[in-house]
């Protein structure tokens, strides 16, 4: 059945493509303003996730995604989706941490998750996200801002590793070295170890290691693929004890967008979350697993870091946690801790469930080296049982009917 949307939904961007409305019936075409390039991983689950929407709500609405900036840049799309530019699409908050002062407190300690690979991707993605949805304080951040939050934290990539031009292994091989990180958390974290952390566009990051502006750089394997930087830094630094902060992005559309749909069609774009949701954690770990063909063409090596290295960054985050509610935004302190206490028993819930009783434990190899060391692709991981449960647990309750 087709819906007619009211004129109320707002204008779109400055290329006008313009909601078509006519008498009987109507088509609803959201902007996407897509910060990545249409050929990454990232790009790839969210072209599949248009489609499911487009069929879901049986063609009443479609997505047309802006690849790489050109509606909004990153740091600029939660005011293009506030103000109407973009109707729907990823956010990542990281980069105004003053607009979204509860949500960046809250990523501070997305380190909070297991380093074991997969396992601490599927965990860090389901904690953020029951936690978040969830969360008044988190949400009505979004909604004074005019936007909706579908999806309000979840953590797109969970594990950050060193990659550098000559091994970095322990604090007298990090001190000095010139780092770029995506801020915050990260520069301090690499201040801890001695680093000299500066930040610069990801698409800058291969020239300056290639010239030697950077000795290092803190990234996912998944980025250290896409961006080629493996190419020129062939060290790779990861731990099998402890790993940097995890990066965290949300899903939000234009709140007066998402009002005119009507509960009916809301309903039927949140269905797709159940496979957006195996998809997006499936394509980022496929993308990491890349990694393998590029070793040996590269003569890439990897490092577990020294005892000295590890507690440095161990008692970085240990301090963090423990100064977490003096640093709490302005507010009641009480909100505060019970946020912080939810996401820890989150993480330790899921942790739970994907390790033993959906029993994951017995079927990922422990660390990264001994993936890689492996023959298993992501085809051979079934990610099904763990979307299933995501669904049952955190994203039904929270469909907007249900609410």
């Amino acid at each position: 059945m087709k819906r007619r949307i009211g004129p109320a939904i707002l204008a779109v961007s400055v290329m006008a493509l313009a909601t078509a409305c006519s008498s009987g019936a109507s088509s609803n075409t959201a902007q996407y303003a897509h910060p990545n390039d249409p050929s990454t991983w990232l790009a790839n689950a969210d072209k599949e996730w248009a489609a499911d929407v487009e069929n879901a709500t049986d063609g009443d609405v479609s997505i047309n995604i802006h690849w790489s900036g050109a509606l909004a840049a990153a740091p600029e799309a939660a005011d293009a989706m506030g103000s109407g530019t973009s109707q729907i699409g990823i956010l990542y908050p990281i980069y105004t941490p003053a607009k979204f002062p509860t949500w960046a407190w809250l990523s501070e300690y997305s380190f909070l998750s297991d380093p074991r690979p997969v396992i601490g991707d599927m965990q860090a993605y389901a904690a953020a996200l029951e936690v978040s949805l969830n969360s008044d304080l988190l949400m009505d951040e979004y909604r004074d801002q005019g936007i909706e939050p579908i999806l309000p934290l979840f953590e797109m990539n969970a594990g950050y590793h060193l990659v550098c031009t000559e091994p970095v292994t322990s604090l007298d091989d990090a001190k000095g070295k010139t780092v770029r990180t995506p801020g915050g958390p990260w520069e301090r974290e690499t201040t801890a170890l001695g680093m000299a952390p500066t930040q610069m566009g990801v698409g800058e990051m291969y020239e300056a290691l290639q010239r030697g502006v950077l000795d290092c750089s803190v990234n996912p394997l998944r980025d250290m693929v896409a961006f080629d930087l493996i190419e020129v830094a062939t060290d790779i630094t990861m731990d099998d004890e402890v790993g940097f902060t995890g990066f965290n992005a949300a899903l939000g559309a234009n709140g007066g967008w998402w009002d005119g749909l009507g509960a009916e069609t809301q309903d039927e774009i949140w269905t797709t979350l159940k496979d957006y949701s195996e998809r997006f954690v499936a394509s980022g770990l496929g993308a990491d697993l890349e990694i393998r063909e590029k070793i040996d063409e590269y003569d890439v090596k990897i490092h577990e870091m020294d005892p000295d290295m590890r507690e440095a960054l161990k008692e970085n985050q240990d301090q963090r946690m423990d100064a977490a509610l003096s640093n709490a935004p302005d507010g009641s302190k009480e909100q505060y801790k019970e946020l912080l206490t939810a996401y820890t028993e989150a993480m330790e819930k899921w942790d739970q469930i994907i390790t033993d009783e959906l029993g994951y434990g017995e079927k990922i190899p422990a660390t990264w080296s001994e993936i890689i060391a492996s023959d298993m692709t992501i085809d051979d991981i079934d990610f099904g049982p763990f979307s299933e449960r995501l669904w049952d647990e955190v994203l039904e309750p929270a469909m907007p009917s249900n609410r």
